[in-house]
């Protein structure tokens, strides 16, 4: 061995080589194992709605977040009544054409896939396909990052299996797959811990963020400013980068989200929000909550169902590597030997910008447990602004979750003096957490599946009249006058779950109304009526046009529309169901 003028020794170069690529080798091999593994926890966590060509697991007239999300992505690819870039329909509120991104799904996805769907003709999901893209990423962004620290194959293996198993990322999986896909936040906070600046790498994050959901945008904003802007303070050259030309990189970010949000369809846009309304936030306990989801801790009390979008569980691996971490940070300063790399650049100004979040993350009202403890004023208009229009706020604790738990997990391997078993120490207690989310998961998928297949089972073989009629209908229109208007008999999501591709304006079901969808859907039901059918226009067959009217209203409709075919729904229902067209001439 040979001494360097720092006192370390490096190792004769025919020594060095092979071990580097015996470490190589094994990680490598570790990566594969882990990668195999992880696709077969997918295949098993989806059960019976793993394939892309079985939407089973998504179709039944119900209100649920998968479901509505199947059936805009169904309504947007297979439809007539859509448009690639930006990506909108008109299908839930004809004849006002709206953005995708108000069904729910994902943009970048649907504006890929809904070519392929609309050659194949076959109904398809890409929601277990995104699934598992977003595991393998998030394991490929946590093994990054402990490889970064020089962590041992198996120990950075670890860190990404921690990531891709995220149990508040399986959380949405069955619900919601466009925020499941937590890969995003990692990759902008593994950036942010490997310094890197690149623009065109955060560019290509915001596009792909605000194309997967509008929540991942402010985080991943917010961290690569952070990351154009924080420089350690031994890194000289970073720091006269950041001086030179900070305001033109932050211009180039701010032109690539205006970008994006013209391509996805954000804006021009306009939307119903709530002023000052309430909020799915997070508990102040939300890092501690297991919500059930834990063989030993309790859940605690909260108020329901506004707050479980704040589910961030950092389980007894996050709290226990949080602990060792802390001791072993201060034992390191009282003996004068911590001399490791910070993990976040500008560490005090990185937790303020997490703790931001986390803060804006409990809402417009502060609940300790069920217990009230602020409410934020209606007088301020910009704070209500931000509560009405990202009104999930329980979302923002993500980021404190991942990073709390990153460096943790971090700090405590890149001490200790026996990495395997501490590894294997924090495998043992993430099963703590992680295995009783997965099976409540794989449960949610196999009940879902059962829904789904009892329904095209009850559409199969039902002679039901009215369920015929929409199964042939291209255009039904609620023509009360009233916008929200919805009948027992048929509830809000029935025609799209009997006919995906239908166009209507009954009772949409979308996480955001489009601002002027009441006032064209408002009236008179006769002049509604006229109006309706001429905006039809040629662009739907006359003998398939269906409107729902009550019955006092269609009589003296007659003479100005040719209404006939009439449906009751049930017995006391005063509306019935109609086919309508234009008067001859």
């Amino acid at each position: 061995m040979t001494a360097t003028s720092s006192g370390t020794y490096n190792m004769p170069m025919s020594t060095a080589i092979p071990n580097g690529r015996r470490e190589a080798k094994v990680e490598r091999r570790i990566t594969a194992i882990c990668l195999i593994l992880l696709v077969l926890f997918w295949r098993w966590l989806w059960g019976d709605c793993w394939s892309p060509i079985n939407p089973s697991c998504a179709t039944a007239p119900q209100h649920a977040d998968n479901v509505q999300h199947y059936y805009a992505w169904a309504a947007y690819s297979r439809g007539t009544l859509s448009t690639w870039l930006p990506p909108r329909f008109s299908n839930w509120t004809w004849p006002q054409e709206v953005p995708l991104i108000f069904g729910d799904t994902i943009p970048i996805a649907s504006i890929l896939l809904a070519p392929i769907a609309r050659v194949s003709g076959h109904s398809t999901q890409y929601f277990s396909f995104v699934s598992l893209v977003n595991f393998v990423c998030s394991y490929l962004c946590g093994a990054w990052i402990g490889r970064h620290f020089n962590l041992r194959a198996y120990s950075a293996a670890f860190i990404g299996i921690a990531m891709a198993l995220s149990p508040v990322a399986i959380y949405r999986a069955s619900g919601h797959e466009a925020l499941s896909l937590h890969a995003i936040i990692i990759f902008a906070i593994a950036l942010t811990i490997k310094r890197i600046r690149s623009l065109p790498a955060w560019s290509a994050l915001i596009f792909v963020a605000l194309g997967t959901h509008a929540y991942y945008f402010p985080i991943v904003f917010s961290l690569g400013v952070f990351s154009q802007l924080a420089c350690d303070e031994s890194d000289i050259q970073c720091r006269q980068s950041a001086m030179h030309s900070g305001v033109k990189r932050l211009s180039i970010l701010v032109a690539i989200t205006i970008l994006s949000l013209l391509v996805y369809g954000y804006i021009p846009n306009s939307a119903e929000l709530d002023p000052g309304g309430g909020t799915w936030s997070a508990n102040i306990f939300a890092l501690l909550d297991s919500q059930s989801h834990s063989f030993i801790a309790k859940p605690l009390d909260r108020i329901d169902p506004y707050q479980w979008e704040g589910f961030s569980y950092l389980g007894w691996l996050g709290i226990t590597a949080l602990i060792l971490s802390a001791g072993a940070i201060i034992c390191s300063v009282n003996n004068g030997h911590n001399d490791h790399q910070a993990i976040f650049p500008r560490p005090r100004c990185y937790w303020t910008l997490i703790t931001l979040f986390a803060v804006f993350s409990l809402g417009n009202t502060w609940f300790i447990g069920s217990h009230k403890v602020i409410e934020v004023s209606d007088d301020l208009p910009l704070i209500n602004h931000m509560f009405s229009t990202f009104r999930a706020t329980g979302r923002f604790m993500w980021p404190m979750y991942y990073s709390i738990l990153l460096w943790g997990m971090l700090s405590a391997m890149r001490s200790t003096r026996v990495p395997k078993s501490l590894t294997i120490f924090f495998a043992l207690l993430l099963l703590e957490s992680h295995v009783p989310m997965a099976l409540f998961i794989r449960q949610d998928f196999a009940s879902h599946y059962r829904e789904g297949q009892e329904w095209q089972q009850r559409l199969d073989s039902n002679q039901d009249p009215l369920i015929n009629t929409l199964k042939n209908a291209q255009l039904f229109l609620n023509l009360t006058g009233d916008p929200r208007f919805e009948t027992d008999s048929l509830p809000s999501f029935i025609p799209q779950a009997i006919n995906p591709t239908i166009a209507t304006n009954y009772k949409p079901y979308l996480a955001r109304m489009p601002q002027n969808f009441s006032d064209l859907n408002s009236g008179k039901p006769c002049e509604l009526a006229m109006m309706m059918l001429k905006r039809a226009g040629g662009s739907f067959q006359q003998d398939r046009i269906y409107g729902i009217l009550p019955e006092k209203e269609a009589n003296e409709c007659r003479h100005i529309v040719d209404i006939s075919s009439k449906q009751s729904l049930i017995a006391k229902d005063p509306t019935a169901v109609y086919a309508i067209r234009q008067q001859p001439g």
